[in-house]
């Protein structure tokens, strides 16, 4: 069977990169079915792996929520479960979303093995320079979210009616859904400056449609918050402002591209051929 990080090539398929990877549908299909089995053993292994240090993870995940609480808050809070499987069941999809992180280096390469013998050459480079960007740019806003924007978050929601006689409490799983939510959101955020670029290389939307339509990528950007965060407006500041200042920074590099092409006297949208003589 192989090895699934080596696609095999038949011999015989010419010079262009892609007939050479030229399979039937039947061991296209068996190709896929390995390097999936793979994947998902190694990431099954290290999710049991993860779920022996889990106590570690959940506690790092939910130190956000009471950093940043006053004395007499943290006293009169609470965290609790309400179902005798909630503990467990937190504890391991906290271990099987920290696998899918830590065992990347080995899944990626798998499942990208298989989509790379359909790419040409210059794809491929587009792919390998992109997909590490999208990573950090993603990894930063997650970043951003636990030590910047969640501890004065959970700070105001759980502080703005002070009360001694209320105690507050909040389930395992319903905090850790309201974190997943917001660190893909925030990591989403934190991508705009590069998916702006990509449209404006491909010839998409330039620098000036950006322009135009920023107030519309505002509005849009708001409701969505609005829908994923908890409805107040320190939320919407705390998700909607990265969003408008990186967009900005998105608008200002589309310009820069679009100047630095001018220059270059190329355009990212091939010209229109010429009429075929009558």
């Amino acid at each position: 069977m192989g090895w699934p990080f080596r696609r095999r090539v038949p011999p015989g398929g010419g010079s262009d990169p892609i007939e050479a990877t030229r399979m039937p549908i039947g061991e296209h299909l068996e190709e896929l079915r390995r390097r999936v089995g793979w994947a998902l053993g190694i990431l099954v292994v290290a999710t049991l792996a993860l779920f022996t240090v889990s106590h570690s993870l959940v506690d790092w995940l939910v130190s956000p929520l009471t950093r940043e609480l006053d004395p007499a808050t943290r006293a009169r809070f609470q965290i609790i479960t309400l179902s005798p499987t909630e503990s467990l069941a937190v504890h391991l999809e906290v271990s099987f979303i920290a696998a899918i992180f830590v065992t990347a280096p080995l899944t990626f390469p798998l499942l990208w093995g298989f989509v790379a013998a359909g790419l040409y050459p210059k794809e491929k480079r587009w792919v390998h320079a992109i997909a590490p960007t999208l990573l950090v740019s993603f990894l930063a806003g997650v970043a951003f979210l636990y030590f910047g924007v969640l501890p004065w978050l959970c700070k105001f929601l759980l502080e703005w009616w002070s009360n001694p006689f209320l105690v507050q409490t909040t389930s395992l799983a319903s905090y850790l859904t309201f974190f997943l939510w917001l660190a893909l959101l925030m990591g989403a955020i934190f991508e705009t400056p590069l998916v702006m670029v990509l449209l404006s290389a491909t010839g998409v939307v330039g620098a000036a449609g950006f322009t135009k339509y920023r107030r519309h990528a505002i509005l849009v950007a708001t409701i969505v918050a609005a829908i994923l965060t908890p409805p107040d407006v320190l939320s919407l500041l705390l998700v909607g402002g990265p969003f408008i200042v990186l967009y900005e920074v998105g608008v200002v590099a589309t310009r820069l591209l679009e100047r630095r092409r001018a220059a270059r006297g190329t355009s990212a949208v091939p010209a229109a051929p010429a009429p075929a003589p009558e």
